[in-house]
């Protein structure tokens, strides 16, 4: 589908009442040459060992009023995650939270996700600015952003398209030159998971404006042929055409009004509108799972 396709399918199914029920706005790559399972297996590993580093620091899932607002927040996700990709409600979902940690927020395979509640605190997110936080990372989830990430690495590496992916995996934890290399693919994924969270986020009910300000309290790291992200010009750049096509979706909305039935039965109906926080979302999300991912390395994960 064509971008300007997929952003005005965008503003209807987020927006517009009964436009095109039933078809998703989101697609995913799926030509991998690693098995889900296998980089799934890998990703619990690492996520398990960093979880149980923090928890021994005492460090993980430090504050209980955070635990609780991911426990409101992820299972709305969630509900917008299965929708776009139906796969995902088959993951063991675990979310956490860390303090004194390297992460800000990040993801594994499999649906692991981690976020400092130092960075929550300091940046004073909102429910709404953590929900895109949080959707982004899902995003890298739902895309398979590592599968992808080493499928690509394998002609970066030497005699790549022989090696298995425990092999690539390593090669890319410790090969600086290599990471050179992949800078692009790092950009790219990030801009992806922006737009694949902003979608998720809209779906389950959190105001698309809130996906601008987290961006502007994120700020930018600076140019850098190190940096794994896009720069905050070029991220805000794609959050605000997203914005612009979400108030066009919501313009023709207001406009339509009038033409609607004064019943009860004809008052528009919005995709995830039965959403509630108290709603314990798909199977696989644990109550104990809310925290997050261990540390991004090159292999495993992505991160803020």
């Amino acid at each position: 589908m064509s971008a300007p396709g997929r952003a005005l399918l965008l503003a209807a199914l987020v927006l517009l009442p009964g436009l095109a029920w039933g078809q998703r706005v989101l697609e995913f790559r799926k030509d991998f040459a690693f098995s889900a399972a296998e980089v799934d297996t890998m990703a619990a590993r690492s996520f398990g060992a960093r979880l149980r580093t923090l928890a021994l620091a005492g460090k993980l899932d430090p504050d209980p009023a955070l635990k609780a607002r991911l426990m409101r927040i992820v299972p709305r996700l969630l509900r917008a995650a299965v929708y776009e990709r139906p796969a995902a409600a088959s993951l063991q979902w675990e979310v956490h939270s860390c303090t004194q940690c390297d992460e800000n927020a990040s993801a594994m395979a499999g649906g692991k996700l981690l976020v400092s509640a130092d960075m929550v605190r300091h940046l004073r997110l909102s429910d709404d600015e953590l929900a895109y936080l949080l959707a982004h990372e899902m995003g890298h989830v739902l895309a398979q952003h590592t599968r992808e990430f080493a499928t690509i690495a394998r002609y970066f590496v030497d005699n790549g398209l022989h090696r298995d992916y425990s092999d690539i995996r390593n090669e890319l934890s410790e090969s600086f030159p290599v990471m050179i290399r992949m800078h692009p693919v790092y950009v790219q994924q990030e801009l992806e998971a922006d737009y694949i969270g902003f979608v998720l986020g809209a779906e389950a009910g959190f105001r698309p404006a809130a996906m601008l300000s987290l961006l502007r309290k994120l700020g930018d790291g600076g140019e850098s042929v190190l940096a794994t992200h896009p720069s905050e010009a070029q991220r805000l750049a794609q959050a605000r055409r997203l914005r612009c096509h979400v108030q066009a979706g919501r313009d023709r909305q207001a406009r339509q009004r009038p033409l609607a039935g004064k019943g009860a039965g004809d008052q528009p109906q919005y995709r995830h509108a039965a959403l509630s926080p108290a709603d314990p979302g798909p199977p696989g999300l644990s109550e104990p799972g809310i925290g997050n991912v261990g540390g991004r390395t090159l292999a495993d994960g992505h991160g803020q």
